[in-house]
């Protein structure tokens, strides 16, 4: 199971059971697990973080899909925060493959977890997704107690209704950027929703007045563009007309300070995007940031957000 950086059911799973003889079966280990891997899809249903990572070992580690790892502590704080961002569980089960003893108080199991249900958006909408997750998992016993001490992630699939949505928005970035290139003001605010926000990785929010005031104050000092490469990274799409994009993006470009120097600008940033599709076309209602960087001639001098993945 996999304690996932993208979604709500960060999948720590622990076992507290009698312990068992030395001659008992991987079957019977099996059928063990099984009986806790049901109670912790229990556990989160009721979003009872405290209970599932009690049951972790102290030197817990999962391991990232990148290489990096995470312990008991990354994974509450990551947990915390996902499942804010849950709205309804359809379905949630967990189905365990081949069972290896490791010794008397050492198992490895190839889990499968799969859950079908609702996420909301930044923007206050929702979207369904069904994610299905494979990894194998560590278990170790002690003083009669198993507990989960490494996750390591095999496969990791979600999936949502994107047909005809990815094509129509990566269009409309494509205007997007041309009508900033331009300059165009009010083409490019026309893409925003009356009520579009921005929200920044402290926490800050700007709105659609203020965000039409920065754009205008950062064309004074932009004096070209050299290239500007984006690409959704990630599609999910909501029951009720919203979609949410997650863009990693670096543009290029030649700014000019108040005495005419010019310097080369290079801002990269990735952003979570949601849209909602009204009768005039798809139109962004929310961006968060959630991660940028900026350099001038080679140099960075400005970096917010934790790095992702």
């Amino acid at each position: 199971m996999m304690f996932s950086r993208w979604f709500p059911f960060s999948l720590a799973l622990f076992l507290m059971i009698p312990p068992v003889s030395a001659q008992s079966s991987s079957a019977a280990v099996r059928s063990a697990l099984q009986a806790q891997y049901n109670r912790y899809t229990a556990a989160l249903r009721n979003k009872d973080i405290k209970t599932v990572v009690s049951l972790l070992t102290m030197d817990f580690k999962q391991v990232l899909p990148n290489g990096d790892t995470e312990d008991r502590i990354d994974v509450k704080r990551s947990m915390q925060e996902r499942m804010k961002s849950m709205k309804q569980i359809q379905s949630l089960t967990v189905t365990l493959g081949p069972v290896a003893m490791k010794g008397p108080d050492k198992a490895v199991v190839t889990a499968t977890e799969k859950f079908v249900g609702r996420l909301g958006t930044p923007g206050g909408g929702t979207w369904s997704i069904v994610q299905t997750s494979i990894s194998e998992d560590t278990w170790v016993r002690t003083s009669g107690v198993w507990k989960l001490k490494q996750v390591r992630p095999i496969s990791d699939k979600y999936t949502s209704d994107t047909s005809g949505v990815r094509p129509a928005l990566e269009a409309a970035y494509r205007d997007y950027r041309r009508a900033v290139m331009n300059k165009d003001l009010k083409k490019v605010m026309s893409f925003a929703t009356k009520d579009f926000t921005i929200e920044f990785p402290d926490g800050r929010k700007q709105y659609r007045d203020e965000s039409m005031d920065g754009f205008a104050r950062t064309m004074m000092y932009t004096k070209s563009f050299q290239n500007w490469d984006a690409q959704i990274i990630k599609l999910l799409i909501g029951g009720t007309g919203k979609a949410t994009a997650t863009v990693k993006e670096t543009v290029s470009t030649t700014i000019v300070d108040r005495k005419g120097r010019e310097y080369k600008q290079v801002v990269r940033d990735t952003t979570e995007d949601t849209w909602v599709r009204t009768d005039f076309g798809w139109k962004i209602e929310y961006s968060k940031i959630l991660v940028s960087e900026v350099s001038i001639d080679g140099k960075v001098v400005a970096r917010t957000g934790k790095k992702t993945n």
